[in-house]
């Protein structure tokens, strides 16, 4: 079986992976808040 420590470190890693955003993800939500800005302003 893994040392405590390892397995916690890599738990660590998995967990800061999963929960941060990638590139996609950062793209998707700032093309959407571009677009819901600009999408206001046009239907005024």
């Amino acid at each position: 079986m893994l040392p405590t420590e390892i397995l916690l470190a890599c738990l660590e890693a998995a967990l800061i992976v999963v929960v941060a955003p990638g590139p996609d993800d950062i793209l998707a939500i700032s093309r959407g808040l571009t677009i819901r800005r600009h999408g206001s302003k046009c239907h005024d």
